[in-house]
């Protein structure tokens, strides 16, 4: 991939078109504050990111429509705009021939455009992340936007003393290059995705099983004690004739019992009669209880009405005396007092008396009954068990710990599992060893070719040293010569090693990417873009006072010409860089640099990326 056009489409109907040519470098130069840095983001935008980053709002987006590029990529050129996100970003123009539209209109959704981009860049559903994250789950799909962080570095990242990568220190795009790594660097593709999908797969699942086994081997001898139990209850209730004598032979007999419930005969004959007599002995006993309850409850009753009836015989005895007996008064007296006497009558009764003490004398009786009935009833033989009750709770119990044995029973044929999961698990390692070894020759190849280019883009004090890639942290650690061996000058870190001047970080970063690119460009790694965008490679070197190339100039010039002769050493496989920078165009041509193009006019005075 290759970008031939930036395009901007403003409210104010203007369209800013910048052309870029293949297989140069392409710059972009102007003052400070003229929107040069947000070309990287511009982009990264159109290339369907997932929100418009580091894009002003106030000098850039305010001002604008729709944003595009046009691109070429295996023969194709094609055209995306995206709408402000300001206005909708989800609105996407895409043309197929590179048409650049008047005014651009939605065509083709988010979704289905990153399918297309997909097949462009070379990926498949089959090329997944095999191993997860924080924010990237394992078997999730690679994307092409996965690789697009190889090709920003913004003007803080070619400088940073403690990353290569831009966006290094956001974990999703730090998880993003580390899955994808090895594919950068050719070391991994579709086949050593799929195996290494499939191996953590199959590691996971024999991780899980082994869990299980330990598990369930702890659960083993206490499970054998309920075995025993089992057995011996079976014994006891004549479900089994055999003493118990191991657990193997006792599960088999208790499977049987469980297995064949329908098959256990009952005595209904004598047993079950004294069971139903005994219950309705039982029920006669409860009655005779509730009728004793119920006379007690109606005595309390009555005494508690007596409590109020007394009253009547004091108007009976001193009304006479003391109250003028009416004719409507007297009536109501004598009512009261028959009432009361009715009450003393009935709790007086000799015959409810007599009903207490039958009730009595009846329960004992029956009482007398059931426990003959019971010791009748224990008496009996049975030949296969006692009770329904003691069935149900024992059939019961004994299918639950069968059931919970299910689990155990599997833990008999977990081992041999286990022993084909790693076998299969050793098998595609041995296939993965190759890839290994493809890593570690690639990882030299990477060393060599960066060593190669800081032999020009020199680390001053730190010339007859070697620089090695260090993947787990992405930094460049420094090999030091001393006493005639190479040894490290730290334990690898997160960060780089403090070599001093801006330049010297500089000369680091622009020797690793450009030998990662000759390495995706000589193995024809499709996922790969064919392009760079370097901000302002001479920050080290600007005196931002007289806005000139004052400090150091011999190596700025010597970080141009390495650069262009770049260009040439990639024009047979095709490579383009994007360089955002201050110097004129006058710098480069006096350095005779044939491989610098100037993309449209320099921003000074009234230009810039916006026209206002």
């Amino acid at each position: 991939m290759q970008i031939l056009r930036l395009l901007i489409w403003q409210k104010n109907g203007i369209l800013r078109n910048f052309p870029f040519q293949e297989n140069k470098v392409n710059v972009i130069t102007g003052d400070s504050g003229r929107g040069k840095t947000a070309i990287i983001y511009i982009i990264d935008y159109c290339m369907l990111a997932s929100e418009a980053r580091n894009i002003s709002k106030k000098n850039i987006d305010e001002d604008v429509n729709w944003y595009g590029i046009v691109f070429q990529i295996n023969d194709k050129t094609i055209t995306i705009a995206r709408q402000a996100s300001h206005i909708n970003s989800d609105n996407i123009y895409y043309s197929e021939v590179g048409d650049v539209p008047e005014i651009p209109k939605t065509k083709i959704s988010i979704e289905s455009l990153k399918i297309i981009l997909q097949k462009e860049f070379g990926i498949n559903n089959d090329m997944k992340v095999s191993y997860g994250g924080r924010f990237i789950t394992a078997g999730s799909k690679i994307t092409f936007r996965y690789f697009l962080l190889n090709s920003y570095l913004d003007q803080n990242t070619l400088i940073a003393t403690n990353k290569l990568y831009y966006d290094y220190s956001n974990f999703k795009s730090k998880e993003r290059i580390d899955r994808t790594f090895g594919m950068a660097i050719g070391a991994d593709n579709e086949k050593s995705s799929i195996i290494k999908e499939k191996l953590f797969n199959l590691e996971y699942k024999k991780d899980r099983l082994e869990r299980k086994e330990k598990s369930i081997s702890k659960k083993t001898m206490r499970f054998n004690e309920e075995i025993y139990d089992l057995y011996k209850e079976a014994l006891n209730l004549n479900l089994v004739t055999k003493q118990f004598k191991s657990s193997e032979i006792a599960l088999k007999e208790l499977r049987n019992i469980n297995n064949n419930i329908e098959n256990i005969k009952f005595d209904d004959s004598s047993f079950e009669k004294l069971e139903k007599e005994i219950f309705k002995k039982e029920q006669e006993i409860r009655k005779l209880e509730n009728f004793d309850k119920g006379y007690k409850e109606y005595i309390i009753a009555l005494e508690e009405t007596l409590d109020t009836l007394h009253p009547v015989e004091y108007l009976m005895l001193e009304g006479n005396h003391k109250f003028i007996k009416t004719d409507s008064l007297l009536p109501l007296l004598n009512s009261l007092e028959n009432g009361l006497q009715e009450v003393k009558k009935s709790i007086l009764n000799k015959t409810s008396a007599k009903l207490i003490v039958e009730s009595k004398e009846e329960k004992n009786q029956i009482s007398k009954e059931i426990k003959s009935l019971i010791e009748e009833r224990d008496k009996l033989q049975k030949t296969d068990i006692k009770s329904y009750q003691k069935l149900y709770l024992y059939i019961g119990k004994l299918t639950t710990i069968l059931e919970l044995y299910s689990e155990f029973e599997t833990a008999e044929t977990l081992t041999g599992e286990i022993e084909k999961l790693k076998t299969e698990i050793s098998d595609l390692k041995m296939k993965l060893e190759d890839t290994n070894v493809l890593r570690a020759g690639r990882l030299e190849i990477l060393n060599e070719k960066i060593n190669k280019y800081l032999k020009r883009l020199t680390i001053k004090g730190y010339e007859e040293d070697k620089a090695i890639f260090v993947e787990g942290t992405k930094t460049l650690n420094i090999l030091r010569k001393k006493n005639s061996q190479m040894k490290y000058m730290k334990d690898i870190q997160e960060n780089m090693e403090d070599v001093g001047s801006q330049s010297n970080y500089l000369n680091m970063h622009l020797a690793y990417f450009l030998s990662l690119h000759e390495m995706a460009r000589e193995n024809n790694l499709k996922w790969m873009p064919s392009f760079l965008i370097l901000d302002q490679v001479n920050s080290p070197y600007y005196d931002t006072n007289t806005k000139k190339i004052s400090n150091d100039r011999e190596r700025f010039d010597e970080t141009l010409i390495v650069l262009n002769d770049y260009i040439n050493q990639m024009k047979e496989y095709g490579f383009q860089i994007i360089l955002l920078e201050h110097i004129e165009e006058e710098y480069w041509k006096n350095l005779n640099l044939e491989n610098f193009n100037l993309v449209g006019k320099e921003f000074r005075d009234d230009e810039g990326l916006i026209i206002k």
